[in-house]
């Protein structure tokens, strides 16, 4: 007995080419050249043109953007702190006494009369009708007070209205000007 044959193997494919072939050199056809124009001698003219109108000027107009607005003016008012008060005077003067004068009213009324005192420095008393030691009381007093020298404060005082009253009249003079 003979054991069966074992399958036979696909078969072996082989592909085979060729080189290519190689690509032979171009043929060449030349054409005849044309004929060239006939050469001819140049030839200059000299013209004198007109001198032409030079370019306007040239305008240009560049637009800014508008400005912004202003701010507000700002005001700042302080008060100036308060100079130190000067120190106090200590005056020093002799004390009069003002004599009383007596005015004796009639009245209608059924009470009896009454009387009106008044001091001698009143101004509604006329020094007609004072007597003379009041009178020559008040003369005292009025060289007193010419002979007294005015003391720091009555000058500042006194310094003080005279510029209020020029600083009034500046304004009114400015007032009827305008």
């Amino acid at each position: 007995i003979v054991a069966p044959h074992p399958p036979t193997p696909p078969p072996l494919v082989i592909d085979q080419q060729d080189p290519e072939p190689l690509t032979p050199s171009p043929q060449i056809f030349r054409e005849a050249p044309p004929t060239p124009p006939p050469h001819q001698e140049a030839q200059v003219i000299n013209k004198v043109l007109p001198q032409g109108r030079p370019s306007p000027q040239r305008v240009i107009i560049e637009r800014n953007p508008p400005l912004p607005p202003k701010p507000q003016s700002i005001i700042i008012e302080k008060w100036l702190p308060y100079k130190p008060a000067p120190p106090r005077e200590v005056i020093y003067e002799r004390v009069f006494e003002t004599p009383m004068i007596s005015h004796f009213q009639p009245t209608r009324s059924s009470s009896s009369d009454r009387q009106r005192y008044r001091p001698a420095d009143s101004h509604l008393t006329s020094p007609s009708r004072l007597p003379d030691s009041v009178c020559i009381d008040r003369q005292n007093r009025f060289e007193e007070i010419e002979q007294h020298k005015p003391s720091a404060f009555e000058q500042l005082a006194w310094l003080t209205q005279q510029q209020i009253e020029e600083i009034e009249q500046h304004t009114m003079e400015y007032i009827q000007a305008h």
